[in-house]
């Protein structure tokens, strides 16, 4: 039987990387996409894309060898998604900063120093969308990897 073949992916800001190893930690390929600037949008289907197409690159013995998948993104970044998985609000990135009467709120809540009192905390992030009445149609509130692991699993 051909050794199990394990593919990392990392979404960060300017592109992705993918690396697929063995156990043994020989790697069997390494490939990445580079992002080129776009519409806030349009970011989940250029990151659907861009998933597919770095799995896609794996050469195909590799391919048919994959016995499990990493995917890291960019901490903080986040998706509203609808109950399909579907985003409804264009995401917002790690770098993006909720208004300061946001941060304030958390603040009442969150002990003192934690980094969820962070402007650009994934909290800050949701209370953001809530106070716009985005969260009225959603179902998922998730982290960039999540949502792309669930394009894989479809959960």
């Amino acid at each position: 039987m051909a050794e199990a073949v394990y593919l990392g992916i990392d979404f960060g800001t300017s592109g992705a990387r993918a690396i697929a190893l063995q156990c043994d930690r020989t790697i069997l390929a390494e490939m990445s996409v580079s992002f080129n600037p776009v519409a806030p949008e349009i970011r989940p289907t250029m990151w659907q894309s861009t998933l597919f197409e770095l799995i896609q690159a794996l050469p195909s013995e590799v391919r048919s060898r994959l016995h499990r998948i990493a995917i890291n993104g960019t901490s903080a970044t986040v998706l509203l998604c609808d109950g399909q998985g579907q985003p409804v609000a264009p995401p917002l990135m790690y770098n993006d900063t909720g208004n300061q009467d946001i941060v304030e709120l958390v603040k009442t809540i969150a002990p003192n120093g934690h980094p969820v009192t962070s402007a650009s905390s994934s909290l800050t992030k949701l209370i953001q969308w809530h106070q716009h009445g985005l969260t009225a149609s959603a179902n998922y509130f998730l982290h960039q990897a999540d949502w792309l692991a669930s394009l894989l699993h479809g959960q």
